[in-house]
């Protein structure tokens, strides 16, 4: 099972370092890597549309209004990492101090969570994770801008392999065309005549 030591010793072993036996360790490679563990967790999960992160929420409406521009204001959980679509795209939103704002009186939101427990995660995704902890510890454990830069190829790799592996889960998702598409294709009358 895969858990906290697990993914940080994967990291170190990329850089060749020592493992740890504990995330609570006194030594500096334990107490780096309690440093860096979730903010480099959450910065790969913000990096993709992970299927195991992926949630759907219909968030409350807040009772604060806006100080201006007539909108509603939809506070966001805790959990969620980054916000993919609002009401299907829809209709116009922004997001502005973790709250969807949208003339919209729903507000249905599809985005990516923090995901904590490791054996949630796909084995690809914890390897790349991996590879990103390792990224971050590089020039602290070695001190090598050659390992630094190793890293980096490493991690982009891991990630993208992880991503398109991700990505060739489930249908297609139909991408509605809209004038502009149609414009290009001359199939509206915003394209003008064919030349």
């Amino acid at each position: 099972m895969a858990n906290k030591v697990s993914i940080i010793n994967q990291a170190l072993g990329f850089l060749g370092a020592n493992r740890i036996t504990s995330i609570d360790d006194n030594s500096s490679t334990a107490i780096l890597s309690k440093d860096l563990y979730d903010d480099t967790r959450d910065a790969c999960l913000e990096e993709g549309d992970w299927s195991f992160a992926f949630r759907r929420y219909v968030l409350p409406q807040s009772v604060d209004k806006p100080a201006f521009g007539g909108q509603n204001k939809y506070p966001l959980p805790d959990d969620i990492l980054r916000v993919i679509e609002v009401n299907e795209n829809k209709y116009e939103w922004t997001l502005e101090e973790r709250c969807i704002f949208t003339l919209q009186g729903m507000c249905q939101v599809t985005c990516i969570v923090k995901i904590t427990d490791p054996n949630k995660m796909s084995a690809m995704f914890r390897q790349a994770f991996a590879a990103r902890l390792a990224w971050d510890m590089a020039l602290p454990i070695t001190n090598s801008k050659t390992m630094y830069e190793s890293m980096f190829n490493l991690y982009k790799q891991k990630i993208d392999y992880a991503r398109a592996n991700d990505g060739m889960q489930g249908t297609t998702k139909l991408v509605k065309s809209g004038r502009f598409t149609n414009a290009r294709a001359g199939g509206s009358n915003f394209a003008g005549p064919y030349v």
